[in-house]
């Protein structure tokens, strides 16, 4: 796709408002003055409120696209040669309400989740752990306090680390991705009706 199809295509969404286009817009901004090589993307519309998606390398710390939650199409990318680089990295920051492993190597996946401390954790997908009723959802320290969804909230105290692990590629979820067909939106009315 490129920006004139996600333009005109209504399943690919906008920046919510001005205010939001302007700070993901100046995270960008801020990036490439200090440094960042835009690697894909970078377009962008302020009349549409669009920003493509964008792949940044040779970030840094010191960019605010590495210090605040960006909320947005930006997708700053940092490289390691051992996975405790990796880990190091993360532990030095901090602590995040969500982090993502994509690994097939079992050993890779624990020595993350054994290394690092964040709110909730997915591996081999995005942001499941944060739907589903049965994990409890919420940060740690810097990213939030407490836990909700069922009956962990009750047990917020306790910040307990959520884990789903994505076995199949053929999830029933991604039958739910754009473009909305027909046969989608009936699928995900089902979906909100029953669950």
């Amino acid at each position: 796709k490129n920006d004139e199809d996600r333009l005109n295509n209504g399943d690919y969404t906008k920046i919510v408002s001005d205010k939001h286009f302007q700070r993901v817009l100046g995270y960008l901004e801020d990036a490439v003055v200090k440094g960042a090589k835009i690697e894909y993307g970078a377009t962008h519309r302020a009349s549409e409120r669009y920003i493509a998606p964008t792949i940044l390398s040779n970030v840094n710390n010191n960019m605010l696209v590495m210090q605040e939650e960006i909320f947005g199409p930006l997708l700053p990318i940092l490289t390691y040669q051992k996975l405790s680089e990796a880990t190091d990295f993360i532990n030095a920051n901090h602590k995040p309400l969500s982090l993502y492993i994509f690994s097939k190597n079992t050993d890779n996946q624990h020595f993350i989740l054994k290394n690092t401390s964040a709110g909730g954790v997915t591996i081999n997908a995005v942001a499941l752990h944060a739907l589903s009723n049965e994990l409890p959802f919420g940060g740690v320290n810097n990213s939030g306090i407490g836990k909700g969804h069922g009956g962990f909230a009750f047990k917020e105290f306790s910040n307990q680390k959520a884990v789903m692990k994505a076995y199949s590629p053929f999830l029933g979820v991604d039958m739910m991705f754009a473009p909305y067909t027909d046969k989608v939106k009936k699928l995900i009315a089902l979906t909100i009706k029953w669950f």
